[in-house]
Formats: structure tokens, C-alpha cells, sequence
């Protein structure tokens, strides 16, 4: 296992098959506009990379240094055994560092010889999970049953004239993007808002692509910031107005007007990102989603390699109050 500086990550990382949206260079920048963390990046070898990743460094008071890794950018010929071996190199580097543990997130679709490695690495499943490890897809190649409520709220947004554009990425666009989650966060009573610098160096990458819906007047009422590399296409936020909430069928239209788009791209896989069935807010978003006729799918989700088990007690104390349990 290697560890690297930026630009030689970077630069391992473009030959990789598949980058999922939270190691891509766009996510990297946001992540540090955003939250300001300590980066470490890493790959199982500069000469033959299989898997490279960065993390963030947390520093909790009373529980110390962890590393937080959101899932790898992977080489497809990658096998059971490489995993194995770059996350036990991965645990000896984090106990070597007097880490208290390293966490791992992955979002790449579940497999038993992905959790037999970590399993075998001397991870586990963390006594508290920070994120559900569900969501729903939509598969342009699989028959699609959405919900007659789906159906009644897109055939009466189609009789609306909305306009659905493809945003260019402009601080005006972007300030909209920010204004109007700022007034759904409002009302959904959402903790966390996005600005516009953070986002400035987001949609720098070109998978990532701003989806504009706007009323016959031209008035915006909502948008999508998703991400698209290769086959594979995510929905990383939605941002509706006050508005829209006047409007019939506006969510439902622009999803399905980025789904098109997607296809259009030659996406194979539209993910729609976690959902949190449950019974606390988190559950109308999966109702939702689930009302699009998508396949649920199961993620490979959390692991933990823990050096002090007092640690994670008091990390998961910590989660229970600062976020809705799973």
C-alpha cells in the first residue's frame, strides 16, 4: 500500500474503470471547501494499481484522530484477495498512526467476496451506522412499474409547459441551486445547506451536471446536481423551491427528464441514492423514491477497524444524538 501526494493520486485514479461520486476529483474539492478536513490518499501500488482512495481525518474530543474513507475508485480486474490486502495495509498504517479507527462507506452495489475481504482484514460492522445502506435504482434495460400516484402527478406536469434545461455550471446557477435548498431545507427542517463556493468546485468536474426545471414563465422551481461516470449515473442532491410546491407534478417531471438524459449518456444504472426507510423523516424520501418503480439494491455499507473500543462507544453515543439512527 502506498501513500500519495494529490497529484500522483490523481493521476493513478484516471485509469481506474470505475470512480464512484465520493472518490471523484469534484467530490475531493468540494469535501475540502466545504469542511475544511485533512486528506490522506492511498493506492495498493503505483505500478499496478487495483484500488486507490482518499480519506478525511476527523479529530473527535475524547475519542481522537479517525480516518474516514468513502468508498474506491477500482480497477476491474480486481479480486477478492487485493481487497484483503490493502485494507490490512490500510490497518496496520492507521494503527501505526495512533488512530483511534478507520471507517469505510462504500456505495458500490453488495457482494459477499467485498465483505469476506474486509471481514478477513480484521474489519466489522460498526455498532452504530452513520447511513442506511439501501437505495433504488432505475434500469433503462428493466421493465418500470411506477406508482398510479407517479403516473397522475407526471401526466398533469407534462399538460404544464415546464422547461427542463441542462445547467451550465454559472454562479447564477449556482446561487439558485443554493437558494432554493436553502428554502426546502426551510420547511424540511434540514440541518445542513450547500453554498456556492463548495459547490464552484464540484461542478468543475465534468461528470457532474446541474438539471434545471422551470415553469412556463421561466420562473425556477427545482433542480438536480447528480453525477454520471460511464455506465453508471448517481443523484447526489435536489433542491425545490417554494414555489414548486404550488405546482403539479415538478419533482416527478424533472426526474424523469433527468432519467432520459441519463439514458441519452449511455447510463446503464441511475442510482437515486440512499434511502432510509424508517419511521422518522427519513422515510418520506424513501416512500418517494420508491413510488418511481426503481429496484431496490443494498449497498456493501459500513465497516470498522477499531484500536480502541472505548472509541467507538463513545462515537456511537455521539451519532445517536447528532443523527437519526439506522
Amino acid at each position: 500500500m502506498e501513500v500519495l501526494g494529490e497529484d500522483l493520486f490523481v493521476k493513478l485514479q484516471e485509469k481506474m474503470d470505475f470512480i464512484p461520486h465520493t472518490q471523484s476529483y469534484g467530490w475531493l474539492k468540494y469535501t475540502i471547501a466545504k469542511r475544511n478536513k485533512s486528506v490522506i490518499f492511498f493506492s495498493n501500488s503505483i505500478e499496478n494499481t487495483l484500488i486507490c482512495c482518499w480519506g478525511e481525518i476527523y479529530k473527535i474530543p475524547f475519542i481522537g484522530k479517525i480516518l474516514r474513507i468513502d468508498g474506491e475508485s477500482i480497477s476491474y480486474q480486481i479480486q477478492e484477495g487485493d481487497y484483503k490486502i490493502f485494507y490490512e495495509q490500510i490497518s496496520e498504517y492507521v494503527k501505526k498512526e495512533h488512530f483511534a479507527f478507520v471507517k469505510v462507506s462504500n456505495n458500490n452495489f453488495y457482494e459477499f467476496s467485498y465483505e469476506i475481504a474486509l471481514r478477513q482484514a480484521g474489519f466489522i460492522r460498526p455498532m452504530a451506522l452513520s447511513v442506511c445502506p439501501l437505495t433504488i435504482i432505475l434500469d433503462p434495460d428493466r421493465e418500470r412499474r411506477p406508482k398510479k400516484s407517479w403516473h397522475y402527478q407526471y401526466a398533469q406536469a407534462k399538460k404544464q409547459n415546464y422547461k427542463f434545461e441542462v445547467g451550465k455550471g454559472t454562479d447564477e446557477e449556482l446561487a439558485v441551486f443554493v437558494r432554493m435548498y436553502a428554502e426546502m431545507a426551510r420547511i424540511k427542517n434540514l440541518n445542513s445547506v450547500p453554498d456556492t463556493n463548495s459547490l464552484k468546485e464540484l461542478i468543475r468536474d465534468p461528470h457532474y451536471n446541474l438539471f434545471f426545471l422551470y415553469s412556463s414563465e421561466g420562473e425556477p422551481l427545482a433542480a438536480h446536481l447528480d453525477y454520471a461516470y460511464k455506465e453508471r449515473g448517481f443523484h447526489m442532491m435536489s433542491a425545490n423551491s417554494l414555489k414548486a410546491r404550488e405546482k403539479k407534478g415538478v419533482t416527478q417531471f424533472l426526474m424523469e427528464k433527468v432519467f432520459e438524459w441519463m439514458k441519452e449518456q449511455g447510463v446503464k444504472c441511475y442510482d437515486l441514492g440512499r434511502v432510509g426507510p424508517s419511521t422518522h423523516n427519513s422515510n418520506s424520501v424513501y416512500e418517494y423514491k420508491r413510488y418511481t418503480g426503481g429496484e431496490l439494491k443494498q449497498y456493501n455499507g459500513e465497516f470498522v477497524c477499531v484500536y480502541r473500543k472505548w472509541a467507538e462507544i463513545l462515537y456511537g453515543i455521539y451519532l445517536t444524538y447528532k443523527i437519526p439512527r439506522f
